[in-house]
């Protein structure tokens, strides 16, 4: 990724960790295309942007304007959990939960868990990864 496009996307985000702190998420897997998809917020049409990464096929998706609206990641059950078993560790609960087929799931993390919920999905370890996960293989993109 080249620096003009770096500071473009950071000149783009002054709201990004607002944006985030929110806790408002939209995962969704795609078994076919072996891809996870990450919104922050609703998902939004956008363009992808390769992350320079070790071995991931990582990308971080912005509207037109550079403002991040989520990011994929390429070849996830295959390549990527197998390569961080923190990740998959935090993804197996899911998979366990929905199977290994197409599921999606919005998530609040700040929404109160409701004592009459039939079931309870454990979404926030999956999110929590990739707080830790992004900042790592993505030190240029790190947004104030």
């Amino acid at each position: 990724m080249s620096k003009e496009l770096i500071q473009r996307i950071r000149a783009a985000n002054p709201d990004f960790q607002k944006r985030v702190a929110s806790g408002l998420f939209d995962l969704q897997y795609d078994a076919d295309a072996d891809i996870v998809y990450v919104a922050l917020g609703e998902p939004t049409e956008g363009v992808s942007v390769p992350i320079a990464t070790a071995g991931d096929d990582l990308f971080l998706r912005t509207d037109y304007d550079y403002k991040i609206l989520g990011f994929d990641i390429l070849h996830f059950r295959s390549r990527f959990l197998p390569r961080h078993p923190d990740g998959a560790a935090a993804f197996a609960p899911l998979f366990a939960f929905f199977g290994t087929g197409d599921w999606r799931l919005h998530v609040s993390l700040h929404q109160a868990r409701q004592p009459e919920a039939l079931y309870t999905v454990p979404s926030e370890a999956p999110l929590n990864y990739f707080k830790t996960y992004l900042p790592t293989v993505a030190p240029e993109l790190a947004l104030a």
